[in-house]
């Protein structure tokens, strides 16, 4: 289906697009979008409420935190630490997840067994569990959420992409060129992965919306992003304990959590239903 025929057809598409390219725009031009220093402390005008209250600064727009830090620019910069780590955990996730679902799937035997029983072993435990305990072990470091988010996010990739392949490999074209003697790699490069593309995408879009809230928590946990980079779950974390003096210090950066996940949730979601022939009658 064409890109033009699903955003006709489907609401969810356009509006989860419009939310992310908004995002990733704020967070490509942070530095000219934000008023201030996200790291400036300003202790004097700590705990400003947002500029349009009776009581509010008109220089901070959404308020300050108790060091004096504007809230927006904080928001705006946080932005990219959430599109940072969600971009790295889809790209590494996703190509360990794929190259082991298209291996097992269509190799079978000890390839399938191996790979299988790994991700059975690993989801036998919560995600953001098995995170936080790699974490806190590890140590909290922008890379090191990384790296442990796409450690737990592969078996979702390998797991879809793996009955995808298992049904594909009984397919005429795939047999043909088995039979004509084309190499496994070509086979699963020219043959299979073009088939499951599609498939990929729609995961890719859904676990995005997962590991920035992911991210999200383990910083709200002190296990994400240290500080003081200005990451959305650290500043809901900070802000917590003045939740009835400054309500907005949390109220705005839990915002900015809940309508990106939201739109990207959007995105993905409308994506499966126009990429899959079963659900698009029910539309």
């Amino acid at each position: 289906m064409a890109l033009g025929r699903i955003l006709r057809h489907n609401r969810n598409v356009p509006v989860g697009m419009a939310v992310l390219i908004i995002v990733t725009l704020v967070a490509v031009l942070a530095s000219w979008l934000a008023p201030h220093d996200p790291l400036e402390q300003d202790l004097p005008a700590r705990l400003q409420p947002p500029a349009w209250t009776a009581e509010g600064d008109r220089r901070y727009l959404l308020g300050s935190d108790d060091l004096g830090r504007d809230i927006l620019s904080r928001i705006i910069f946080g932005a990219r630490i959430s599109l940072v780590v969600g971009l790295g955990v889809i790209a590494l996730s996703g190509t360990i997840g794929v190259t082991l679902g298209l291996v097992a799937g269509f190799r079978g035997g000890w390839a399938d067994t191996v790979v299988m029983r790994l991700a059975d072993a690993q989801q036998a435990l919560p995600g953001i569990l098995l995170a936080i305990i790699i974490t806190a072990t590890v140590g909290a470091r922008l890379s090191n959420v990384v790296l442990v988010l796409a450690f737990t996010s592969w078996p979702v990739f390998a797991r879809i992409v793996y009955s995808a392949v298992r049904s594909l490999k009984e397919r005429e074209f795939v047999q043909a060129s088995v039979a004509a003697g084309a190499s496994v790699s070509r086979i699963l490069l020219r043959h299979v992965l073009p088939n499951v593309a599609a498939t990929i995408i729609v995961i890719a879009a859904l676990q995005m919306g997962r590991t920035i809230l992911a991210e999200a928590s383990l910083s709200f946990l002190g296990l994400g992003v240290p500080p003081p980079a200005p990451s959305w779950g650290g500043m809901v974390s900070e802000g917590r304990h003045r939740l009835l003096v400054a309500p907005w210090t949390t109220t705005y950066p839990g915002l900015a959590i809940l309508v990106t996940v939201w739109g990207i949730n959007l995105l993905g979601d409308g994506l499966r239903q126009a990429l899959d022939p079963r659900l698009r009658h029910l539309r």
